[in-house]
């Protein structure tokens, strides 16, 4: 049997209605990523890629694309 957590619901709750509406758009977007499938090994790799992308798709290091 899973134990209530009203009294942290409540907490979580009262302060997020502190926060202006994309702070809370932020949030969302997080506890969606926390209860995600890609919140394992290979999903924080595949977001890491995304993040990286801008740097590592340049010119100047194209030469080890192939190796």
């Amino acid at each position: 049997m899973k134990k209530s957590n009203v009294f942290d619901e409540k907490l979580l709750v009262e302060e997020i209605k502190k926060l202006p509406a994309e702070k809370v758009k932020e949030v969302l977007d997080f506890v969606k990523f926390l209860i995600s499938e890609e919140n394992d090994v290979s999903g924080m790799t595949k977001l890491s890629e995304l993040g990286f992308k801008r740097i590592w798709d340049n010119e100047g290091d194209a030469v080890y694309d192939n190796l």
